[in-house]
């Protein structure tokens, strides 16, 4: 089946192996969403950011939150289309 170019998509872009950072890329027309629904600013989950609302080109530290639970810190870069990579081609 071919895949829509549209689509959501999220990818580990880092090598397999150990290593102290994971790059995971989301693109797509949900990418701001599901990032709104488990990035926050604070360990408790209650200060999200609406990424739809930020300016491109810019990175946010904060907390990956699952179900109330914290799961690791993460630095989120933003850009936006027709800005980014994906949106060129």
């Amino acid at each position: 089946m071919k895949e829509n170019m549209f689509d959501t998509i999220a990818a580990v872009s880092t090598p397999v192996g150990e290593g102290g950072i994971s790059v995971i890329r989301i693109s797509g027309s949900s990418a701001f969403e599901i990032t709104e629904n488990i990035f926050f600013k604070d360990k408790v989950g209650s200060k999200n950011i609406a990424f739809s609302e930020i300016p491109s080109h810019t990175i946010h530290f904060g907390y990956i939150i699952n179900e109330c639970k914290l799961i690791d810190e993460a630095l989120v870069s933003v850009f936006k289309n027709p800005n980014s990579y994906t949106a060129k081609m």
